[in-house]
């Protein structure tokens, strides 16, 4: 996801005689960016980052007239210090991502003390939540390569983890995009689109793991229409642009897991057109430490009122159980609430 972080109480002082900066695009907006133009914009912003005595010079100058900046500076030094010391978040821990790969693209009941055990109708979700969306991108290809059209139909995922269903879509569609907030699971994804396959270690008992392998499920030419980048949910309309227009959005197990899910849905307008599917799996368990207002959670009525809102009109609903083993042992069994919407003319 992409992160802009903009002061506006800053002093008018400051504005009006502290010398501009020319602006820079984080890496993870320009992840985003087709290929070409993210070419271009590295090349830019590797000249704009060389030092030059004029930038040096206003430094100082900064400096020397206003000794505030130096105080404020240590304010944000200090900040920064704190975060990157700050304890990693779940999704970033290496046995979280080890056990979503596992999720994604393993055969769990291989994996369980008694395979007999394991609900059979609760595997593959990585798949079954694309299945609708891939069977309608395989229709409107065909549709538009009958009436020699030349558009470019394309996917969104959503809160995409380790990747597993932006491969699948990868099968329907021209393009496929994927981000998550999760800066080792998109680590994951493209480690997946390379090389097809990882090695990772899974609990087995207590401290003991043991290695298996994750297999791509999808042919090189389908991961190749992928495009993996960081991203937050929740600034889909500010990155809109960048993302374009989508003929279906898939977004699994995400919802309550938003700290704003209104921001998110407004997202979904803003990148989609009239005639767009948009594919949400929820198992409703809202969080203190994912949303913490509780102003902000929604319910099956108000998920419906909120999307009606925004044009979209509510075309199915049904349930996708998911298996997600933590060790030989236990595993959480999720039932998770889809919902299909179709955008309105």
């Amino acid at each position: 996801m992409i992160y802009v972080c903009k002061d506006d109480a800053a002093p008018a002082l400051l504005t009006t005689t502290r010398p501009t900066a020319p602006r820079r695009l984080s890496p993870a907006r320009i992840d985003a960016m087709p290929p070409k133009r993210a070419r271009e914009a590295r090349r830019t912003d590797k000249d704009d980052a060389s030092p030059s005595t004029c930038t040096r010079a206003s430094r100082r100058h900064a400096r020397a007239t206003f000794p505030i900046l130096r105080d404020t500076c240590n304010v944000t030094n200090a900040r920064l210090t704190r975060n990157a010391r700050r304890p990693p978040r779940p999704d970033e821990r290496e046995e979280t991502v080890n056990m979503y790969l596992e999720f994604h693209y393993a055969n769990t009941m291989d994996l369980f003390a008694k395979g007999s055990f394991v609900p059979a109708d609760a595997l593959g979700f990585a798949e079954r939540v694309t299945q609708k969306a891939v069977a309608l991108g395989k229709s409107r290809v065909e549709d538009r390569d009958t009436r020699c059209d030349t558009r470019v139909i394309r996917a969104l995922d959503i809160g995409c983890a380790v990747g597993g269903s932006a491969f699948h879509l990868a099968k329907g569609f021209d393009e496929v995009v994927a981000f998550d907030f999760s800066r080792p699971f998109i680590d994951a994804c493209k480690h997946m689109q390379k090389y097809g396959s990882m090695e990772v270690n899974v609990p087995d008992e207590g401290d003991s793991v043991h290695p298996i392998r994750c297999e791509r499920p999808c042919s090189d030419a389908e991961a190749r229409k992928v495009r993996f980048h960081v991203g937050d949910a929740c600034e889909m309309v500010r990155d809109a642009e960048i993302l374009g227009k989508f003929y279906c959005v898939i977004m699994a197990n995400l919802l309550c897991r938003l700290p704003h899910p209104r921001a998110c849905l407004d997202g979904l307008k803003a990148v989609t057109s009239p005639g767009s599917h948009v594919f949400i799996f929820t198992p409703w368990s809202w969080l203190d430490e994912y949303t913490p207002d509780a102003e902000e959670r929604l319910d099956l009525e108000s998920l419906h009122n909120e999307m009606k809102e925004r044009r979209f009109e509510w075309a199915g609903t049904w349930e996708e159980p998911c298996f997600i083993r933590e060790h030989t042992r236990k595993g959480q069994y999720i039932v998770s609430q889809a919902h299909w919407y179709r955008r309105a003319d």
